[in-house]
């Protein structure tokens, strides 16, 4: 057993539960013991709708891990704030009801409805590449798992899409998030950071 295609040796070091929309969390595991009963962050709804009103309505998306959705399909070249809001609540759909006692019951149409009036006002995308290889076959196999990285600017954003669009900085969406994939920040954009 080892990381990447030749196995190499690692040793852990450290674990932290990263606080959201901060950089630093609380510390799990250090100096090989795991931290005696560290409390762990918990971020709920009120969070979340709290952290989206502090944004503005010109945001910023920063695609930090390949994105990849499927849109009519094929993989998505450019950002498509319809499809993308699509696939965040199907995935929050799916997420609160495997993992919790209450479904999430935002409203799908609603919110696709103000997805498909939001103007991306500036978007610097392109394919990223990714390899993984599997050795869970007699012979390993690689897989791509290429998807959009960059950023784009959107203007008008209402505040139940931020609302949205926060929750999905928690999750990551598309296929492969459960690999990283899918992860992206949403900030106010670059020349507005300084009116917060």
């Amino acid at each position: 057993m080892g990381l990447g295609k030749q196995h190499a040796r690692a040793r852990l070091e450290r674990v932290e539960a990263l606080h959201a929309w901060q950089p630093t969390g609380t510390t799990i595991y250090v100096d090989d013991r795991v931290a005696s009963t560290p409390t762990l962050p918990v971020i709920d709804a009120a969070a979340i709708t709290a952290h989206a009103a502090r944004l503005p309505a010109t945001l910023q998306l920063t695609l930090c891990t390949p994105l990849r959705i499927k849109a009519q399909g094929t993989y998505l070249q450019s950002v498509d704030l319809f499809a993308l809001v699509q696939s965040l609540c199907w995935r929050l759909t799916a997420l609160s009801i495997f993992h919790s006692d209450h479904p999430w019951t935002g409203d799908h149409q609603a919110l696709l409805d103000q997805a498909r009036a939001i103007q991306v006002r500036s978007a610097q995308v392109q394919w990223w590449d990714w390899e993984r290889t599997s050795t869970r076959h007699a012979t390993p196999r690689t897989m791509k798992l290429g998807g959009i990285v960059g950023t784009v600017v959107l203007d008008a954003v209402t505040s139940d899409l931020r609302a949205l669009l926060v929750m999905g900085t928690l999750t990551h969406i598309g296929k492969a998030c459960v690999f990283g994939h899918g992860g992206y920040t949403v900030q106010p954009r670059a020349n507005q950071k300084e009116l917060l």
